[in-house]
């Protein structure tokens, strides 16, 4: 999916935005909680070592100091790849997802790039959609089969 302009979702009030080095300290235990992966395996993919740079930029959302909500995005040239947008599960539904992929996406739109992109999930998707992303290709999703013992 991508957007060729600033995305259209605010900050909801409620929360309190943190980015910098708190951010990206936080956001791959918060993505590792929230999609049950493995905190080592998530850093190989999105290295800590990645934050910090100029073209680099993270978010997490808190209420009432609980990390609920994070994103980050990467810019490359005129483009900004956004990644590891993730909810609790239950505070889905409230709109902080969506304000977390404005958050990191309008971060570089407000520096100079021409477009974002991303790779939705299912549940997403509607999301992403409601706030200005479009689709722009399909792909297969490949995995092995679940094996069962017996």
């Amino acid at each position: 999916m991508t957007a060729t302009r600033t995305v259209d979702s605010p900050w909801p009030d409620e929360l309190e935005l943190i980015d910098g080095p708190e951010a990206e300290a936080a956001h791959v235990d918060m993505v590792a909680d929230v999609y049950s992966m493995d905190r080592g395996w998530i850093e190989t993919m999105i290295n800590p070592d990645m934050y910090g740079f100029d073209d680099s930029y993270a978010v997490v959302g808190t209420l009432d100091g609980e990390p609920v909500t994070t994103g980050f995005a990467l810019r490359r040239g005129s483009g900004a790849g956004v990644f590891n947008i993730a909810t609790t599960d239950g505070h889905r539904g409230k709109g902080y997802g969506a304000a977390a992929t404005a958050a990191v996406t309008n971060h570089w739109f407000d520096r100079g790039i021409t477009h974002a992109t991303l790779q939705s999930s299912d549940m997403g998707r509607s999301v992403y959609r409601r706030i200005g992303f479009r689709d722009v290709m399909t792909h297969r999703r490949w995995s092995e089969p679940e094996v069962s013992e017996g």
